[in-house]
């Protein structure tokens, strides 16, 4: 579990969302250097699913579907740079049912 986050989003169990996690900021202090790959570790693994992801312009795109009612997922996405760099960032998706 990571010891600080960027940010925590709210999902219930049966939506589908998106979520940015910018790196646009990091990528200028370091001379615009551009990301060629990402990956994706949730914890806890097997619930919460994603469904896709997409880099464009310094942005990760990334799709969730399921999750558990109050639980907390974690969510690590790590990028690689054309510049050699790697760069990780944590966020935490909060399930939970409305109404």
């Amino acid at each position: 579990m990571p010891k600080t986050v960027l940010d925590t989003f709210p999902k219930q169990p049966s939506e589908v969302m998106d979520y940015d996690i910018s790196f646009v900021e990091w990528l200028a202090d370091r001379g615009n250097d551009t990301i060629i790959d990402s990956s994706v570790d949730i914890s806890p693994a097997g619930e919460l699913q994603l469904v896709a992801s997409s880099v464009n312009s310094g942005i990760v795109k990334l799709w969730f579907s399921g999750g558990v009612n109050k639980k907390k997922y974690y969510v690590s996405v790590k990028v690689e740079t054309a510049g050699g760099r790697t760069k990780e960032a944590d966020i935490a998706i909060d399930v939970k049912e409305l109404g």
